[in-house]
């Protein structure tokens, strides 16, 4: 008899731990300092991770941390409900593919020679007639392909460095911020871009049917802490 009375607290746990496992935010991320810090697959840092762990406090969302290169999580995000992924490039050819959460971060991308070698260039289409490396999941990749350049995309952003540094390839595309963090964690010397030749604003992408009063609680909040002035003080801006 005693077994019959506790059934239904069982069934009622067992029901509630289900609810909060679906209810929870599964969150792809990968190492891209300055705005994301990661260190043995957790994240310890990082300007545009302190945007996004805010804005989830602030709207008591329960989330989980998943760390993936950048491609592979927005292809798990396309596919899976109550998923994002961050910092991602918003651009037009990604625009219905996914719900987008942002600005979370500005960046500058530009392009770097090997600090023994100097190529100068003085616009973007100087550089087409060299091997250029960048990462999967940076939109900047796709765009020179579609413009002729010769682009080698790497798994990680870090790759792209050590390509250079072994003239692997000509120039590395990346964004500033993250050329020079990078280039001290690796204790590989690297000199002035060549060119900085674009600004990008970085969002949050989620999975594209993810819940509109979900999203209305983190534009409202992202909206509020704009207004305050947290999040340019998160991203150190001077604005």
């Amino acid at each position: 008899m005693e077994k019959i009375v506790h059934l239904p607290i069982l069934l009622l746990l067992l029901l509630s731990s289900k609810l909060l496992a679906e209810d929870t935010l599964t969150l792809f991320t990968y190492h891209n300092p300055p705005l994301v810090s990661v260190e043995d697959k957790k994240v310890v840092g990082g300007n545009s991770w302190h945007v996004v762990e805010q804005l989830l406090n602030k709207t008591s969302t329960p989330y989980k941390v998943a760390i993936k290169p950048a491609m592979r999580g927005m292809y798990s995000v396309a596919e899976n409900r109550n998923t994002c992924v961050f910092p991602i490039d918003r651009t037009q050819d990604r625009e219905s593919k996914y719900s987008w959460v942002g600005p979370i971060a500005i960046v500058q991308y530009a392009l770097y020679s090997a600090a023994n070698r100097s190529i100068p260039l003085t616009t973007l289409n100087d550089a087409k007639r060299y091997n250029i490396a960048t990462y999967l999941g940076s939109s900047i990749g796709q765009y020179l392909r579609r413009k002729g350049f010769h682009v080698r995309l790497t798994g990680e952003m870090k790759q792209g460095l050590l390509m250079l540094q072994h003239r692997r390839v000509d120039f590395w595309v990346v964004d500033v911020n993250a050329a020079n963090k990078l280039s001290q964690e690796m204790n590989i010397e690297l000199g002035e871009p060549e060119l900085v030749f674009f600004t990008s604003v970085n969002y949050m992408a989620c999975h594209p049917e993810m819940a509109g009063q979900q999203l209305d609680k983190f534009d409202q909040a992202l909206n509020e802490m704009y207004i305050s002035g947290e999040i340019q003080h998160l991203l150190e801006l001077n604005l």
